[in-house]
């Protein structure tokens, strides 16, 4: 009788676990997802509603202790979104924020092209060079050429963002960006920006002073005439005891 009356209890309990871990389940499941797209550039309703549609597919019913923004960002990354934020907000609720990815390179990849966003991560690869145009105001894109790596896009991307904050534009102003990696202890790391107007501007060792080696390639870039900066290079150096100095050479 005490075996029998054992082997109850124990069902019992199994039986009552189950409902517990059954009803949490149902508690604790993904039933609204809330989206934010940051610096959206328009159709906004429409892209929300779509992502939406997607993840709730995607994770209408799992328990929401076991979804993680990995798993968000892999149902969500079609080449035009990054997720910034994926929080839990329980019982059953995803809130999840999103920016969208700013297309502005492309390269060529010996069987066509990549096209990057101002992160340096690929969005997309296409054949022609016609469909590396950027998708949303259908202007040329920026062409990153001398990169080797990934990490090389992505520090043509930093040094970008930086040339923008202070140029105001990047697009708008720059046609080609070339990373030119030491070869020797003689050499610095280089990267140079072919303005569309014509003229060049390399930032010398740019893993070091970077915001004041452009700051100053900015400053030399107002002094000059409008037919100076038609070509000829600006260059932006460190000095042996720190300072940053820019100068133009018409050649």
């Amino acid at each position: 009788m005490k075996y029998i009356r054992k082997i109850t209890v124990y069902l019992i309990s199994v039986i009552i676990l189950a409902s517990l871990v059954i009803g949490c389940g149902v508690i604790f499941a993904v039933k609204n997802i809330n989206i934010t797209i940051m610096g959206f550039s328009g159709g906004a309703e429409k892209s929300i509603a779509k992502v939406k549609t997607k993840l709730l597919s995607e994770f209408r019913g799992s328990v929401m202790l076991f979804v993680s923004e990995k798993e968000v960002a892999g149902a969500v990354d079609d080449g035009a979104y990054v997720v910034l934020e994926c929080k839990k907000v329980y019982p059953c609720t995803l809130n999840v924020t999103l920016k969208e990815r700013v297309e502005t390179y492309y390269s060529e990849n010996g069987e066509g092209y990549c096209v990057y966003d101002d992160s340096g991560i690929i969005t997309r690869t296409v054949a022609e060079y016609g469909d590396t145009l950027n998708r949303f105001d259908g202007a040329p894109n920026i062409k990153i050429s001398g990169a080797e790596s990934l990490e090389d896009y992505k520090t043509v991307a930093s040094v970008g963002l930086e040339f923008k904050e202070k140029f105001l534009s990047l697009r708008a102003v720059v046609s080609e960006i070339s990373i030119r990696n030491a070869q020797s202890e003689y050499e610095n790391d280089r990267i140079i920006f072919l303005l569309k107007c014509g003229l060049k501007i390399e930032v010398q060792d740019y893993s070091s002073g970077l915001k004041e080696k452009i700051s100053a390639a900015y400053s030399q870039f107002g002094n000059l005439s409008g037919a100076q900066k038609l070509k000829g290079t600006v260059t932006s150096y460190s000095l042996l005891d720190g300072s940053v100095r820019a100068i133009y050479d018409p050649n």
